[in-house]
């Protein structure tokens, strides 16, 4: 696909082309003053009013992420992270997630959802959740703050050659909070027929750009969620906020740049000489220097400034962070689900 095709089908997609009575009853008798018919009865006393639900908090680890795979997945994982209705997108905030899905229409071998699933499965990405309700899980004000995790007990894989693992999502693993990174802030919301809505929160996301790349930690912030919740796990769920194009920059990039340059090698065999530069034709490596090699003369060669260069163009910023009317933060969202966990301290 040309490079020019990518850049019409991003600037389309990133601009929306397309009664209980609740009140307590008392259970005594009407009259107050009745009494026994025995003259040393006592007048009978009123019955308690049922307790309050007890708060509670229920914790999680993400035992699945779906990062959206085409443009369309974007919308459906997207929320409204800047709570501004009726712009792009019905609403939908999801500009990371548009770009991701371009880029795999436009390179199919890219595949970041399977690197994505894959690092779950081996515990490489440990996303755990709190959830702040009442015991039972019922409808009310809610919280959910999620937080990087580490040392799974038991560990996911239960040997090197192990092509499943996924051993510490039977609902009974237990995890501790990663070193030295930030903790979460609660995201404010309701639990409604069970479902939790909420958003304002703070949290560190952990991804990967490659399979068997490095997992890198964005920070989040006007974090947005939607899932269904009970006490064994959270369901159907989305995650959705703003990164800051300095962090776009700072971390976002030079993974893309470590997960093409990895592919460029493998489908690129040096000598590369212009016009094929040795690629395989057809292939992703020959489908990413098509759309990265762009300081002229072509030298078949991708760099950093490069790949920033590119993205920079068709990444733009879409949420203004801190209200001074300029756009400073690109959103993104994702699904996932949730299965029971326990945090050690």
């Amino acid at each position: 696909m040309p490079r020019i095709t990518l850049l019409a089908l991003l600037t389309c997609s990133l601009l929306a082309c397309g009664g209980d009575d609740t009140t307590a009853v008392d259970a005594g008798p009407d009259d107050a003053t009745a009494v026994d018919a025995s003259p040393d009865s006592a007048a009978v006393p009123d019955a308690p009013i049922d307790a309050a639900p007890t708060p509670a908090t229920f914790t999680y680890v993400a035992s699945s992420l779906h990062v959206p795979g085409t443009t369309g997945e974007a919308t459906t994982l997207g929320l409204d992270v800047d709570r501004i209705a009726g712009d792009a997108n019905g609403g939908i905030d999801n500009q990371l997630g548009a770009l991701l899905g371009a880029l795999e229409s436009f390179a199919p071998g890219l595949d970041f959802n399977a690197a994505n699933a894959a690092a779950v499965d081996r515990g490489e990405i440990l996303l755990l959740a709190r959830l702040g309700a009442t015991d039972p899980i019922g409808a009310g004000p809610a919280t959910l703050v999620f937080d990087v995790g580490a040392n799974p007990m038991p560990t996911a894989c239960a040997s090197p050659s192990d092509a499943v693992c996924r051993r510490h999502f039977a609902g009974d693993g237990s995890f501790t909070l990663a070193a030295g990174v930030t903790p979460g802030t609660p995201l404010a919301g309701d639990l409604v027929g069970g479902t939790f809505f909420g958003n304002g929160g703070t949290h560190v996301l952990p991804m990967t750009f490659g399979a068997g790349g490095p997992v890198v930690q964005l920070p989040v912030v006007l974090g947005t969620s939607e899932a269904g919740a009970s006490a064994d796990g959270l369901a159907t769920g989305k995650l959705a906020g703003a990164i800051r194009q300095t962090d776009i920059e700072a971390i976002v990039h030079p993974a893309l740049y470590a997960t093409f340059t990895a592919l460029i090698a493998r489908d690129c065999p040096a000598p590369r000489t212009p016009p094929t530069c040795g690629c395989v034709s057809g292939s992703t490596g020959a489908s990413m220097l098509s759309l990265l090699d762009i300081e002229m003369p072509r030298d078949c060669q991708v760099s950093l400034f490069e790949v920033s260069a590119t993205f920079n163009s068709l990444l733009t910023a879409d949420i203004d962070v801190n209200a001074d009317g300029t756009n400073d933060a690109v959103s993104f969202g994702f699904g996932y689900t949730a299965v029971g966990a326990t945090i050690r301290p």
